[in-house]
């Protein structure tokens, strides 16, 4: 079944007539147009909220018990927070209300079992953060 293939997936390269033929230039693609669609004014909104949403995101997790910032550097949307234990444990909490956790920083720093990178973009809806918040208060509140 070929339909939803691209079509030129099975040419090979020399005698492709496409520069759409690969993932990366698809991505390059769709970014340029979206920023694109988004003008000047848009871009500086979409940053805005990245900002704000990042800031309320740090400050919900603050104030559960345990739960402080990693680091104390300048961030755009993306933060590093400690947990009181493993992250991989917090994850698999999350996971059960169907939450996908924060990256966990162990995968790319050693001896960091227990920090984790948090994420939060525009499209980020103030629920969403504050249910994230609150799952992961749940899972610091189970014993282990």
């Amino acid at each position: 079944m070929l339909t939803l293939a691209t079509r030129e997936q099975h040419i090979r390269r020399e005698k492709a007539t496409s520069n759409i033929c690969t993932n990366q230039a698809l991505c390059a693609l769709a970014a340029t147009v979206h920023l694109t669609l988004l003008g000047k004014e848009g871009l500086r909104e979409m940053a805005h909220q990245n900002l704000s949403k990042a800031r309320f995101a740090l400050s919900e997790l603050e104030r559960i018990p345990g739960v402080k910032r990693k680091f104390d550097a300048p961030f755009f949307n993306e933060f590093t927070i400690e947990l009181p234990r493993s992250a991989r444990i917090v994850n698999a909490e999350l996971l059960k209300e169907k939450i996908v956790g924060p990256l966990r920083s162990a995968r790319c720093i050693r001896n960091s079992q227990k920090t984790a990178l948090v994420c939060v973009t525009e499209t980020t809806a103030r629920a969403e953060i504050e249910r994230f918040a609150a799952a992961l208060r749940r899972a610091l509140e189970k014993p282990l």
